[in-house]
C-alpha cells in the first residue's frame, strides 16, 4: 500500500468536530467496561487485561500493511517495518523486499530506499551487497530551523505541493506513520477492533499529543470503531506510565498470548 503524505490539517480540524458526536476515550475520567458473559446475558465489570493471540500479527503478515511513503519519483520503506514483517512472514529480508515491490505499483528495486537507524544499521551490509538501497535521516538541532520543506506527491492527479515538515517528520517514512488512517489497525469477524500500542506510541509521539488523543484520532479515522470495541495490544516492555495513563481513559488493553 503506498501513502502519500498530504497536508491533513484541514481534515483534523474537521476530526476535532467530530469528536463531540462518536465514542472517545476520556484523558481524565476514569470509566469502567460492561462485558456480557454467559447465556443469562449477565454482565459483569472488567478492569484485567485479557490475554489472547495477536491479531495484529496476523494484520501485519500481509505486505499491503507495511508503509511505503513516495516524495518524488523515490519510495521509502522502514527497515524495522520489513525485519518485523520478515519475521511474521517467516521469509528473509530480500524476500520479504521483493513482496513489498510486488504490492505496490510503480516501486521497483532501483527507485526503493530503506530507512535505517541506529538499531538496524547491522542489516546494512547485508542488503547493500544485493544491491538494496539504505539511507539514514538524522534529526540534528539547527539555529533558527523549525521546519523543513520536501515535496511530496498527493491525489490523483499526481500534483506536487510543499510541505512544511518539522525535524521529527523529515524521514518520509515517518511522515506517513503520523497519520491516524495509517496506523494498522486489525478487525475481527465479531467486529471487535485492535491496535498495537507501539504503533500508536509512534504516531502520539511524531504529532506531540498524549497516547489518548492519538487513540481518539485512530477511533475518527476507523469507520465503525468506538472506545467500546477497540482493544490496544500491550507487551511486556510496556511503560506502566503509559499502561496507567490507558486505564485511566477506560482502555481496553489485551496481553500477546505469544509474549507471555
Amino acid at each position: 500500500m503506498i501513502i502519500d503524505y498530504p497536508d491533513n490539517i484541514f481534515y483534523i480540524l474537521l476530526q476535532r468536530k467530530v469528536y463531540l458526536m462518536l465514542n472517545f476515550f476520556d484523558e481524565s475520567d476514569e470509566m469502567t467496561m460492561a462485558v456480557q458473559v454467559g447465556p443469562d446475558s449477565e454482565v459483569v465489570a472488567s478492569s484485567e487485561d485479557e490475554k489472547i493471540d495477536n491479531p495484529i500479527s496476523a494484520a501485519k503478515s500481509d505486505p499491503e500493511t507495511i508503509s511505503v511513503a513516495k516524495c518524488n519519483e523515490s519510495y521509502y520503506v522502514g527497515c524495522k517495518d520489513v525485519v518485523k514483517y520478515a519475521k511474521l512472514a517467516e521469509s528473509n529480508l530480500m524476500d520479504s523486499l521483493n513482496q513489498i515491490i510486488a504490492c505496490n505499483e510503480g516501486v521497483n528495486a532501483k527507485n526503493l530506499f530503506v530507512v535505517v537507524d541506529e538499531s538496524t544499521m547491522k542489516y546494512v551490509p547485508g542488503l547493500e551487497r544485493y544491491g538494496v538501497q539504505c539511507t539514514q535521516y538524522v534529526v540534528r538541532e539547527s539555529d533558527g530551523v523549525d521546519d523543513i520543506e520536501m515535496d511530496v506527491q498527493v491525489g490523483p492527479n499526481e500534483d506536487e505541493v510543499k510541505v512544511s515538515e518539522d525535524p521529527q517528520v523529515v524521514n518520509p517514512v515517518d511522515a506517513v506513520k503520523r497519520e491516524y488512517n495509517n496506523v494498522v489497525v486489525a478487525k475481527t469477524p465479531d467486529d471487535k477492533f485492535f491496535t498495537d500500542v507501539e504503533d500508536v506510541q509512534k504516531c502520539a509521539e511524531l504529532k506531540c499529543e498524549s497516547v489518548i488523543e492519538t487513540l481518539n484520532g485512530i477511533i475518527a479515522a476507523n469507520e465503525g470503531m468506538s472506545a467500546q470495541n477497540l482493544s490496544v495490544l500491550i507487551h511486556p516492555n510496556t511503560s506502566k506510565e503509559v499502561k496507567d495513563l490507558m486505564e485511566s481513559a477506560g482502555v481496553n488493553m489485551v496481553i500477546d498470548t505469544d509474549e507471555i
